[in-house]
């Protein structure tokens, strides 16, 4: 299920890439006017390259002035050529600006609906395990000597996994969504030979000569906690030595997705929810986790979150600075001027969340996301910002428990 938490570290993230892009864009203008004033190779009159490098120049300055002033400033020196190349300029890296805002927002929006199919085949690997299990306690041993003891394939028969194959939900949703692991045979193959195969609390449970429902439920717990959903690092001491190993599904899941860090602690919330919620003689009871309890409300505060920062950043860095002492605006962390300007559009329009509570989240934030003295830098600035706002009645909360908007 998703958290509040979550959405802003998405919402952090694709700021942060569209505040990045501008630079692009920006070069990507100057790059038009120096282009705009290149020699024309096809004209039979020899170019003039002192005139084109001296408009070239007087372009660039003109380009970088509006930039900032959002007016071309006429002047002897700017002619009309020079005015046209400018205003080409600034309306390519306005088109450019408008395009990466709209990219970026459709990938916000992309990236937590695709959780949901992340959910989805977490779900169906342990049901590729069980068919792996059983593969290979059907398939004939190479040698006719060897026994195989039938208990030692109990995943095969695991009560839960047999419960989410019966499940016609889940399967409609495996192949709505397109979900197989039909091309990553070999992943799952790895994870079960080499790994879980090899563990001695699974060897424990294949080794049970009965395995109960409390007993299938609790190996497939271990298993998606400790194999599917590992910790980043594995760390123990072998002959003396400290051995520290990238666990192989933390690897694979990482190298398929970009914000595994931030995703991975969600996925395995919904995953072990979702195992502890079947019951395999009340079939009609059990339904599939939603993204979010209400998504319209969710994608409304993502959408806020990031509409906002960049309708109103110029406001809110003014704010920002406002509240600096000792400290420059343009010596900031891209990363804290961020979170500040989220805070702010938090504070000021999402009236259900109390000012404490965007305070404290964005304190986090900055903990885990910038510098070390980030955290303690954000929240004495908040609290200041806060304080503020709050006194000019820009902040206005509603709500049970939100008296005085605290």
């Amino acid at each position: 299920m998703l958290n509040r938490r979550l959405l802003r570290v998405k919402v952090m993230q694709a700021l942060y890439a569209y505040f990045q892009s501008r630079s692009s864009d920006y070069y990507v203008a100057e790059e038009h006017i120096r282009n705009y004033f290149q020699p024309d190779l096809n004209s039979m009159t020899p170019p003039d390259y002192e005139t084109l490098k001296r408009n070239t120049q007087i372009a660039l300055r003109a380009f970088e002035q509006a930039h900032k002033t959002r007016v071309i400033e006429a002047g002897n020196e700017i002619s009309e050529e020079v005015q046209v190349a400018v205003q080409q300029a600034i309306r390519l890296y306005e088109q450019n600006l408008e395009r990466d805002k709209r990219h970026f927002r459709r990938l916000l929006i992309e990236e937590v609906e695709g959780l949901y199919e992340r959910y989805l085949s977490v779900l169906a690997l342990l049901i590729e395990l069980a068919k792996l299990v059983a593969a290979e306690r059907d398939r004939k041993p190479l040698d006719p000597t060897q026994v195989k003891v039938a208990a030692h394939y109990k995943l095969a028969d695991n009560q839960i996994i047999r419960f989410l194959q019966n499940n016609q939900d889940l399967q409609e949703a495996l192949k709505r969504h397109y979900i197989s692991w039909q091309e990553d045979q070999e992943v799952v193959k790895t994870l079960y030979r080499d790994y879980l195969r090899n563990d001695p609390t699974y060897i424990a449970y294949r080794e049970l000569p009965q395995a109960s429902f409390e007993d299938d439920y609790n190996i497939l717990d271990y298993i998606v906690r400790q194999h599917i959903f590992p910790r980043a690092t594995h760390v123990w001491e072998e002959e003396g030595q400290v051995v520290e190993e990238e666990p192989f599904m933390y690897t694979f899941f990482e190298e398929r997705d970009l914000k595994w860090v931030e995703n991975r602690s969600a996925l395995r919330s919904m995953v072990l929810k979702t195992l502890k919620s079947v019951v395999p003689d009340r079939p009609d009871e059990f339904r599939l986790l939603d993204l979010s309890l209400n998504w319209e409300e969710d994608e409304n505060f993502i959408l806020t979150l990031y509409n906002k920062t960049i309708e109103e950043e110029e406001e809110n860095l003014r704010i920002i600075d406002r509240h600096l002492k000792g400290w420059e605006l343009n010596r900031l962390l891209l990363v804290d001027k961020t979170l500040l300007q989220m805070a702010i559009v938090e504070m000021k329009y999402c009236p259900q969340i109390p000012v404490k509570v965007t305070i404290n989240e964005f304190v986090e934030l900055a903990k885990h996301y910038s510098s070390p003295k980030s955290r303690k830098f954000v929240n004495g600035l908040l609290d200041s910002i806060a304080a503020t706002l709050q006194a000019e009645g820009q902040i206005r909360k509603s709500g049970r428990g939100l008296i005085d908007n605290q």
